[in-house]
């Protein structure tokens, strides 16, 4: 009775481990035409989340861009992603049409209001004197 129970108990055991170290199958799915059109990553702003939205770029390339990103700084052109080891010419060309780029918001605000004080009246600007 006690082999009996023994077997038993490393079946059990056994299918235990078969179920928790199996992968479930992943979701299929499909981009559809929307996301042709309306997804955009934009190579200076995007999260890890995003660049993973697009078809080739995992986790681990995703991580890379975000990391070379932030110890390099902002990305001159879309082409600058190829700076990133393992993005090459030709995964940057599979994924270019969903890449855009903006530039820091914050240097170009700063050019603009230098320009604006430059071009300013000088009867506008308040002195410290009056």
């Amino acid at each position: 009775m006690l082999f009996i129970l023994g077997i038993v108990f490393f079946v059990i055991i056994g299918a235990r481990w078969v179920m928790m170290t199996r992968r479930p199958e992943p979701l299929p799915w499909q981009r559809g035409e929307a996301f042709d059109r309306l997804f955009r990553v934009d190579v200076n702003s995007a999260t890890w989340i995003e660049w993973n939205q697009l078809e080739g770029i995992g986790p681990g390339y995703a991580h890379r861009i975000v990391a070379d990103r932030q110890v390099n700084g902002p990305f001159a052109s879309i082409d600058d992603v190829t700076r990133v080891p393992g993005i090459g010419a030709s995964t940057l060309d599979r994924i270019r049409p969903w890449l855009t780029i903006s530039h820091e918001s914050g240097s170009l605000n700063a050019a603009v209001r230098d320009s604006r004080s430059d071009t300013e009246p000088d009867d506008h600007r308040r002195s410290s004197t009056e």
